[in-house]
This record gives C-alpha cells, structure tokens and sequence, in this order.
C-alpha cells in the first residue's frame, strides 16, 4: 500500500470534537482508505459532509443516487435547488424517492452517490448493489462517484463488513422500502429463497478503480442504519 497521511486541515478540523472514540474510528478508516488510493474527506459534523460534497459536484451536471441514508442529509435538497437534477437510480419498481424512480444508463456527464453497508478500518467498502445498475462496468462509469458513510458504518474487518451487509442494512433497506420481503419484518437475514432479493450483488471494492473519480466522505455522525 502506497503511503498516506492526514492533512492539516483534516486535524484541525477534529481539534475540538468530544467523542475521543468517534474521531479515532473516524480517522483510523480515513488512513485505511487513504492507503488504498482512496480520494477521502472526514469531517466531523453532516453539515461539513453536506458543504464538501455540494462544493465538489459540477452545477451542469446529473445526480443519481442509490440508498435511502442519502435523503436524510439535506444535500440532495440543496442540489436540486441550485440546479443539478436529482434523480434517484433505484430499479426496484414502485420504490419511495423524493425526486424520481430509475435512473437512466449512467455515464460520464453524471454523478453518481451512494452510501454503503460498511467500510472496515482498513479501507474496504462493502455495498449493496441495486441490479441492473452497475457503476464499475467498461462504458457505464458515471463521471464521478461520491460515497458517504457515517462512523456507525465502520467495522473491523471485511468479515464483520458482510455481516452488517447481511444483518443489518439489507434487511432495514427492504423495510424502508416497503418491500415485501422474508427479511423486512425480523429485521435480520433468514437465508431465504426469495426469487428477487436485493442482496443479489453485493460489491466489495478493495482499492479505488484505476481512472475512477471517487470520492469518499466519512462523517462522525450516525447516518442511515
């Protein structure tokens, strides 16, 4: 792994944070993700996540986004105001979305944002992946991708990481989305055998793709489940 360190502006920013846990969970996963040639930003507060990530997206272009931790935010709002469309990707028919149902093929003039199951200490993402929509494939990489992930969503490691996916979030994401699905109710994984669950894909990303604008945003706040 390629070394990595801490801006100063990043520990400044942490100088007066209260919780000497959060900010080392925080900080630790950012150096992980740092080292695995991550572009990474931790902030402590979600409105300092919500200013970052407005400041880096191009007014001219597209937003789409999969996850409902990302409706929680209030960034979403604050693009679509200024002029960005804002559009959600969910290929689930029939899904709750504030701004739209399914996004159309994702490209280079596009935004893509996403939260994510888990990210474990030494940098490795674990997402959920909506079928039919894949952002890593050869001609369908939107223009830049923006993860955001509060310090609830730090794990271990990769073991632990699939777990949550399993345990946790998938089973919550079904709930929120009002899908009719032998998870939603227990709140937890059964092993099912449903014909279209939305645990199909799971994506691990070990490292930043080569040529691939990605950002990821670490909050020390609790976002999502």
């Amino acid at each position: 792994m390629s070394a990595w360190s801490l801006d100063e502006n990043t520990v400044n920013m942490w100088e007066d944070f209260r919780e000497p846990y959060v900010k080392g969970r925080v900080l630790d996963c950012a150096r992980g993700l740092g080292m695995r040639d991550f572009e990474v930003r931790a902030v402590p507060t979600i409105s300092e996540a919500n200013r970052s990530i407005v400041n880096s997206v191009d007014r001219r272009k597209t937003v789409y986004y999969w996850g409902p931790t990302l409706e929680e935010l209030g960034m979403l709002e604050t693009l679509d105001a200024r002029g960005n469309p804002v559009k959600s990707s969910l290929p689930l028919a029939g899904a709750p979305s504030r701004f739209g149902r399914r996004a159309r093929q994702l490209g280079p003039d596009d935004v893509y944002m996403t939260s994510v199951c888990a990210v474990t200490l030494d940098g490795i993402l674990v997402e959920l992946s909506p079928e039919g929509l894949s952002v890593f494939r050869p001609g369908a990489t939107p223009g830049m991708i923006v993860v955001v992930a509060g310090y609830n969503k730090i794990v271990e490691d990769l073991e632990e990481g699939l777990r949550r996916s399993r345990d946790i979030c998938i089973p919550q994401c079904a709930r929120i989305l009002g899908l009719d699905l032998p998870c939603a109710a227990p709140g937890r994984c059964i092993q099912c055998d449903t014909p279209h669950p939305i645990c199909s894909v799971t994506s691990v990303v070990t490292r930043k793709p080569a040529g691939l604008n990605m950002l990821v945003v670490l909050v020390g706040g609790v976002l999502g489940f």
